[in-house]
């Protein structure tokens, strides 16, 4: 499983990489942008931008908190991670 992470969320793409999830974080960038990249790499897009579920059809997760503790959580439970994954660098 692949994710795409929009701006307001660069914390939660940094654990993400940490815990072994494919994750790609953009900034700086419109949300049409954000989108075309999670359709075109067949990637999960997660926003806090409660706009785009409702003006783009795309597989997406909203994540509710700004806590970085509750994404985690959330993320979790909507995606556990595989045993197999393999860590991967924070930056």
């Amino acid at each position: 499983m692949k994710f795409v992470a929009d701006a307001m969320l660069g914390r939660l793409a940094r654990w993400m990489r940490f815990l072994g999830y494919d994750v790609i974080y953009l900034k700086n960038v419109e949300d049409s942008y954000v989108v075309r990249v999670a359709r075109s790499q067949d990637r999960i897009l997660l926003t806090r931008d409660r706009g785009i579920p409702l003006h783009f059809k795309v597989n997406c997760l909203l994540i509710h908190s700004e806590d970085i503790y509750e994404q985690l959580k959330q993320l979790l439970k909507e995606f556990p991670p595989s045993n197999n994954k393999i860590r991967r660098c924070m930056d």
